[in-house]
């Protein structure tokens, strides 16, 4: 395989990557919000802060995400909101 089609190849599964990871957030924007445990802040996460906030792993769907408001960065759980 030619070295420009390996890169070809690179550029459309990081586009791909990055146009599933914009999908879950706008999800989790729509329907979620995360709770400071320190100073019990709710808030939605910027896209910055969510794709900056690490992966979680199958046992969770928390992320470790700082607070907008105490700027303590921590392990947080999502929450649904109220209709």
């Amino acid at each position: 395989m030619k070295p420009s089609m390996i890169i070809l190849l690179i550029i459309i599964v990081l586009l791909f990557t990055l146009a599933a990871e914009l999908i879950r957030y706008v999800i989790y924007r729509k329907s979620m919000h995360f709770t400071c445990p320190k100073c019990k802040t709710a808030f939605k996460p910027t896209l910055k802060n969510f794709l900056l906030s690490g992966t979680s792993n199958s046992a969770s769907a928390g992320k470790m995400l700082t607070c907008p408001k105490c700027g303590k960065r921590e392990f947080m759980e999502p929450e649904k909101d109220r209709l």
